[in-house]
């Protein structure tokens, strides 16, 4: 096999990992054996990938290992297990590659993405335009039910939104805020124009939120003088009230942004916003009184939650607190310092602050760290690597970019 041959086929794994992150149709119900063979063909081709493995550092190995170790939460099966090893190990396999091929990557990856949010967004339109399109018929997964257009979802359970090819409006737009991130939110780019348009008819609230504060950080942290982050920063907050106003105005108030995203931003007592659909009483009951054991520092694994806790009727709950019951306190620890120190030591601070914040905001939010905006983010810090190692000598000490 050609090195070129074989840099493709690991393009186009690493894009079957970035949609089965975000819950895409074609990747949600493969089975266990498929995607080992998947996983493998990556691991492979990155041998035939690579110049020469690069050096790795301490951060990099600890999060690997850190990584690699969340598998053991994951399942009491040996083949998950395995699964779930390989796909750690292929993501990994981007940290020892050149930073030129790493580009090459990205730009390719950042091209394929492009082309499939495109035509799902012709499918959405041409759907709720009533033109007639193919589609695979009605489908059931788990509790989502869609008639499947192979490019665009027609959810019932999120009816007008914006789902493109999986499950959730959420997965979706998160998944588009991290590709406007990989772009630095350029507007000279077309493709960020796509990305906006995917993320606005979502209407997803933690999208929308992700969004512009990635934005903000990305924006104010890459501003060169403090007059003109003064002036950014008064541009911002004078079009997001602008953009308030017409939207509460506009037909009365009925309107998809003022009704699905607005009014989810009022007070409530209990909740703190009416949108805080994290958890119901019921779960935030449950966790409270799971919090209280000594379970809490090492969990309970996948399986145990499922067993203890989402299997309950009327228990409804998507947050960080799902990733600490089953993966534990200690795990979540460590996991955090592993992924930050990564961060901050492997990129400069205008890359991995705005990644940081947007990362850790969907944590907290979906509490499931490795899907969605993960490979594209780690794409993001790896061709924007500053790292710098003193070299003593005698007389003078330099600083290198790896």
């Amino acid at each position: 096999m050609s090195k070129n041959i074989a840099l493709h086929i690991y393009i186009i794994g690493l894009c079957y990992i970035i949609l089965s992150g975000a819950s895409c149709w074609l990747t949600v119900e493969m089975r266990a054996t498929y995607n080992v063979i998947i996983y493998s063909i990556i691991i492979l081709s990155f041998f035939r990938v690579k110049n020469k493995i690069k050096n790795s550092t301490g951060y990099v190995n600890l999060l690997i290992v850190v990584l690699c170790l969340s598998s053991y939460f994951t399942t009491n099966q040996i083949n998950i297990i395995l699964v779930n090893v390989l796909l750690f190990l292929s993501i990994s396999t981007l940290f020892f590659i050149d930073t030129i091929t790493q580009k090459y990557i990205m730009k390719r990856i950042n091209t394929v993405y492009t082309i499939l949010v495109l035509l799902s967004l012709i499918f959405y339109l041409f759907i709720y335009a009533g033109f007639p399109i193919p589609s695979l018929g009605y489908q059931v997964f788990n509790q989502y039910t869609f008639i499947n257009h192979i490019f665009c979802l027609d959810s019932f359970n999120y009816p007008g939104k914006f789902v493109g090819f999986s499950l959730e409006p959420g997965y979706f737009s998160l998944l588009n805020v991290s590709f406007l991130m990989l772009n630095r939110f350029d507007l000279r780019k077309p493709c960020v124009y796509v990305y906006l348009l995917a993320v606005l008819l979502s209407y997803s609230l933690g999208g929308y939120v992700l969004a512009i504060i990635g934005w903000l950080i990305y924006s104010y942290f890459n501003t060169s003088t403090n007059k003109k982050k003064i002036k950014f920063m008064l541009i911002f907050f004078i079009s997001i009230s602008l953009i308030y106003e017409i939207a509460s105005e506009w037909n009365k108030g009925h309107n998809m942004i003022n009704e699905k995203i607005l009014d989810r931003l009022e007070y409530d007592k209990e909740k703190g916003i009416v949108g805080n659909n994290r958890e119901n009483v019921m779960a935030e009951a449950m966790f409270t009184a799971f919090f209280a054991t000594d379970k809490i520092w090492f969990g309970i694994g996948s399986e145990g939650y499922l067993d203890k806790f989402s299997s309950i009727e009327g228990f409804d709950a998507c947050s960080y607190k799902v990733f600490v019951v089953r993966y534990g306190l200690v795990y979540t620890i460590i996991f955090i310092l592993a992924f930050t120190l990564y961060c901050i030591r492997r990129s400069p601070k205008n890359i991995s602050l705005p990644v940081l914040a947007i990362y850790w905001l969907d944590f907290i939010q979906h509490g499931l760290p490795f899907a969605s905006l993960f490979v594209p983010l780690l794409l993001f810090i790896e061709t924007n690597k500053t790292c710098s190692i003193r070299l003593k000598s005698n007389k003078t000490q330099k600083f290198f970019n790896l």
